[in-house]
């Protein structure tokens, strides 16, 4: 048995045409393998090919701030291709979990991921907003899955805006998918926080791909990233924004730290099409080595086919620096707790720009911890 082979012979009874299609897709392409380009660096033969039987995935939300309306759907008009994994949670899904934000929510909206060992899970959710109205959403995914496969799709209509805080503390196995569409004058911001397991010998594999299409003139993303690998942890961001109307703004920044004989990825594009004259597109991927034996593979890219464009792009890969360690012990700090400041000082601008300060103090907290001599 292998994972596509959970699938049922035929869709669902009473399936529609985007069942049908991820059906169809699967059949004919199936899983990624090291040959897939976007997947080179992150290996998932071994979950293609065990037998993990789909169960139903039921995620927790807090009660509902004022203006926040859930609906359960079957489906909706999707924001992603069926490509792997995405069409792997189309076939299996239960149903869509669709969010409606009418005017300005006044509190977070968190909805919980808690992994099971049970099997698969296929969660899928969609998250719109009405024009000018504003939400803070906070995702967290906790436990040991042995699989989920989630599916988010974010619709903003003109001048709405979005803080969206994604926390991965799974220690199993994580893949998922995040596609936002902006119309215009709209704002998106995406913080997401990687963790991967709770234990030094971490095996967790984490995976997410975010698209964001601004389609609407002057809308803005920023998207920030930082992640902490250890053990023989894997954690993969693949990032892309398509610049489709004129006069949008996008930001693309992640930092890393990676230790023992774990990996990261980062790969980032920026694309700016011809009918987007005046794009700004920025792109920072950071990382710091606390080993020798970690390895990053970083590649942010634009792509820009238009002249009217301000653009910028970077990446570095290093360890810390000796002689700001020297400067610190000099100063009567012992090298693990130097060692500890400069290396939480790295990733705590992602981790301050969070916009709910319980949130960013927790995970504060949790830095530390992971850190050596971080409580002191």
């Amino acid at each position: 048995m292998s994972l596509l082979d959970t699938l049922p012979a035929s869709p669902k009874p009473g399936a529609d045409a985007l069942r049908l299609a991820a059906h169809r897709a699967l059949t004919e392409r199936g899983l990624p393998n090291k040959k897939t380009e976007a997947w080179r660096f992150t290996d998932v033969r071994d979950l293609a090919a065990a037998d993990l039987p789909p169960f139903p995935s039921a995620p927790q939300l807090s009660a509902l701030p004022a203006g926040v309306q859930l609906v359960t759907r079957d489906a909706l008009e999707p924001l992603l291709a069926n490509e792997h994994f995405v069409a792997l949670n189309t076939a299996l899904f239960d149903q869509t979990q669709l969010v409606k934000v009418t005017g300005e929510a006044t509190e977070p909206l968190t909805v919980v991921y808690r992994g099971q060992s049970a099997g698969a899970s296929y969660p899928r959710m969609r998250v719109e907003l009405a024009a000018n109205s504003a939400l803070t959403l906070v995702e967290r995914f906790e436990g040991t899955s042995d699989f989920t496969d989630q599916v988010l799709e974010i619709v903003l209509a003109e001048g709405a805006r979005l803080e969206h805080v994604r926390v991965h503390t799974d220690a199993g196995r994580l893949i998922a998918a995040v596609a936002v569409k902006q119309a215009r004058s709209s704002q998106y911001r995406s913080h997401v926080v990687s963790l991967g397991g709770t234990e030094a010998a971490d095996h967790s594999l984490t995976r997410l791909d975010l698209r964001v299409s601004l389609e609407g003139e002057g809308a803005e993303c920023n998207l920030r990233g930082a992640f902490h690998t250890r053990g023989q942890g894997h954690v993969d961001h693949h990032v892309r924004v398509d610049h489709v109307a004129p006069r949008c703004t996008s930001h693309q920044e992640y930092r890393g730290l990676l230790d023992d004989k774990s990996t990261a990825v980062f790969d980032g594009q920026a694309i700016v099409h011809r009918s987007a004259p005046g794009s700004e597109a920025h792109q920072l991927s950071r990382n710091l080595l606390l080993s020798r034996s970690a390895n990053v593979f970083t590649k942010p890219h634009l792509e820009i086919d238009h002249d009217d464009v301000v653009a910028s792009h970077g990446a570095t890969v290093g360890a810390l620096d000796e002689s700001e360690i020297f400067y610190l012990r000099s100063r009567g700090i012992p090298e693990a707790d130097a060692r500890a400041l400069l290396t939480f000082a790295f990733v705590r601008a992602i981790v301050d720009s969070l916009p709910v300060a319980s949130l960013r103090e927790e995970l504060e907290s949790v830095l530390e911890a992971r850190l050596e001599g971080g409580r002191a």
